[in-house]
């Protein structure tokens, strides 16, 4: 698992489980880490995949949130999404993460 450079931010977590795309959109604007970790280990992305926030998933996709970081448990977004039965979300993870070709390098 990464370590991040600094906690998420709290206003940011909570515009992404409340599914509030134009705050989060503002948090990405100011240049907010996409990649930081809440006391849980988990990653914006994944907060979202796990809430079936596809709309707020793409956002961060669209902004670089990286696709391959693990939680604590060695889960990503996609496999916390599909555990949750998030299907939408499930989607837009499965639309943009990276082939196990691509992942090979």
């Amino acid at each position: 698992m990464n370590n991040p450079s600094q906690p998420v931010n709290r206003f940011f977590k909570l515009a992404v489980i409340t599914g509030v795309a134009s705050s989060v959109r503002l948090h990405i604007d100011r240049g907010d880490d996409l990649n930081a970790r809440d006391d849980k280990g988990l990653t914006l992305l994944m907060i979202a995949a796990a809430r079936n926030k596809a709309e707020i998933c793409s956002l961060l996709l669209a902004a670089d949130a990286d696709t391959t970081l693990l939680d604590p448990a060695g889960r990503n977004a996609l496999t916390i999404a599909k555990m949750a039965g998030a299907l939408e979300a499930c989607s837009c993870l499965l639309y943009t993460s990276p082939s196990p070709r691509d992942q090979r390098g």
